[in-house]
């Protein structure tokens, strides 16, 4: 059974084309479609929406190893988070951010983002 054609201008169209390509297995059209989505979001101003996407987007390029582009998908939402004062949000990414540093060895980084992390998930 075939999914119907998304709609390229509609960014929920996106984000479930990007769902379904990634669990197909086909993370690079998936992290395509999910940056196409990004796009038009960005667009609309919808930042929280924005985040979403980007922690998918981390996801697929921590699990290929592309530690570099993970971060910098982190880098993004913890600047949102803290734009916003989301302070859940930031928890869950400060966290994120620490698993990272923890597959690269990075221990006492990583041992930093997840006591920060800690600290303000106790606070919200």
């Amino acid at each position: 059974m075939s999914s119907p054609q998304s709609n390229p201008s509609d960014p929920v169209d996106l984000y479930y084309e990007a769902q379904r390509l990634r669990n197909e297995g086909n993370p690079e059209s998936a992290i395509q479609c999910y940056g196409d989505c990004l796009e038009l979001l960005h667009r609309t101003k919808d930042v929280l929406a924005e985040m979403r996407i980007l922690m998918e987007m981390e996801e697929l390029f921590e699990v290929r190893g592309e530690h570099t582009k993970a971060m910098n998908c982190l880098k993004i939402c913890l600047e949102y988070a803290e734009k916003l004062g989301q302070e859940y949000e930031k928890s869950i990414v400060l966290h994120r951010m620490g698993h990272l540093f923890y597959r690269n060895d990075e221990y006492e980084k990583a041992l930093e983002q997840f006591n920060d992390s800690m600290q303000l998930s106790r606070s919200v």
